[in-house]
Parts: C-alpha cells; sequence; structure tokens
C-alpha cells in the first residue's frame, strides 16, 4: 500500500519508527517530514498528508504529533479527508470499520511506538464494515458537499 506520513517535531521519533515498520511490512512509504528534531509549523504535514491522500497520490495517510488532534483537525479540512485521532487498538480498528477513516492519526505524547504499530497494524487490515456503515460513509459525504465550501 502507498502510504503519506508526516509529523511535527512532537512526533518526529515515533514517525521514524512507524515508517522503518511499514517499510519492513512492504508498504511504499512517501514521508513528507518533519526531517528533524526542531519545532516548526505544526500544519505542514497534515495539509501536505491530507492533500496527497485526497488527490490518490497515497491510499492512506499517517500523522503524528503530540496528541494527534491538531493534525485531525487540520486533515479534516481537506474535501475527501477522514482523518481519526485514536490512542487505543480498538478505536483505531473501528475508525476504519465504521467510518472509512483514510488518515490515522497518533499522539506521540499519548501512545508508545508498540501501541501506536499496533494501531497502525489493525487500520491497515481492517475493511469498511457493512450494515448501516456505508451509509453513515454516504452520509459523511453529503455533509462535506453541502457544508465544504
Amino acid at each position: 500500500m502507498k502510504l503519506a506520513i508526516g509529523c511535527d517535531n512532537n512526533g518526529y521519533v515515533l514517525k521514524e519508527t512507524l515508517k522503518r515498520e511499514l517499510l519492513d511490512a512492504g508498504h511504499e512509504v512517501i514521508d513528507v517530514g518533519a526531517h528533524v528534531l526542531e519545532a516548526h509549523t505544526i500544519d505542514e504535514a497534515p495539509v501536505k498528508v491530507a492533500q496527497m491522500v485526497a488527490a490518490g497520490e497515497a491510499e492512506r495517510g499517517i500523522l503524528i504529533d503530540a496528541t494527534g488532534a491538531a493534525s485531525a483537525i487540520i486533515a479534516n479540512k481537506v474535501r475527501g479527508i477522514r482523518a481519526a485521532q485514536v490512542g487505543d487498538y480498538y478505536s483505531a480498528r473501528m475508525t476504519k470499520a465504521h467510518n472509512d477513516a483514510n488518515i490515522l492519526c497518533l499522539g506521540a505524547g499519548v501512545v508508545g511506538s508498540t501501541v501506536a504499530c499496533a494501531c497502525v497494524k489493525v487500520w491497515l487490515e481492517t475493511e469498511v464494515m457493512g450494515g448501516n456503515h456505508p451509509r453513515r460513509i454516504e452520509m459523511i459525504h453529503q455533509l462535506e458537499e453541502k457544508y465544504a465550501k
């Protein structure tokens, strides 16, 4: 799978760990930064990753900051993005199964590398569930069309 990954300085170490795991698992990884531990503008990586996923340049995206919240909020401003902030295995699975989240947002200050790797793995392996969930995803698209200008 082709994945875009990005972070701010708070997520740099975890991003590097996840990137190695993803590459070892055979995924293609596009790293949009940060490439150093020094502080930089928070919105650069979420915007870049979201644009790549929305344009089909990457199948999915992963963002890491201190809590995952800022990245999710910023990425969700891009049309077609369903970014979800998660901190546990169950949430990672369900956000894909129920909402077809196409960007996973993690907090380096919230989860360690073991939990983060498990979250990413289950999120990548999970398929969208049937039942009411495709209707929910369609509702999300309709709301986006109505309110996103």
